[in-house]
């Protein structure tokens, strides 16, 4: 199996028999991501990622420049909050993502 075809998982759907999913890597870039901007209405969220707010010349404001955007259902974003929870409770022990949130940055 080469590195850009990954099988993930196998799915069952319940009136057939489990299917292999497999993962294709077809153009990934990845990009550092500190700050998020999210907007939600009831049919989904999106997800805006920035690396960290930069300073403007000559001015005392500060830009955040959006990098990426993510468009998720809302039962994809509740997929990925329980995936994120499981992951960092697993590699880092942390906390689930409620009460992760509320605590501070160690950045600022």
């Amino acid at each position: 199996m080469s590195k850009n075809n990954k099988t993930e998982s196998q799915a069952t759907d319940s009136q057939s028999e489990p299917v292999n999913v497999r993962i294709r890597y077809d153009s990934m870039e990845t990009l550092f991501a500190s700050q998020f901007i999210v907007n939600a209405s009831r049919e989904e969220l999106i997800l805006n990622l920035s690396p960290g707010y930069i300073a403007e010349p000559g001015t005392n404001d500060r830009l955040l420049p959006i990098q990426s955007r993510v468009a998720l259902t809302p039962q994809g974003a509740a997929r990925l909050v329980a995936t994120l929870n499981k992951v960092l409770r697993e590699t880092y022990g942390a906390k689930p993502a409620e009460e992760a949130a509320d605590a501070p940055d160690k950045a600022d």
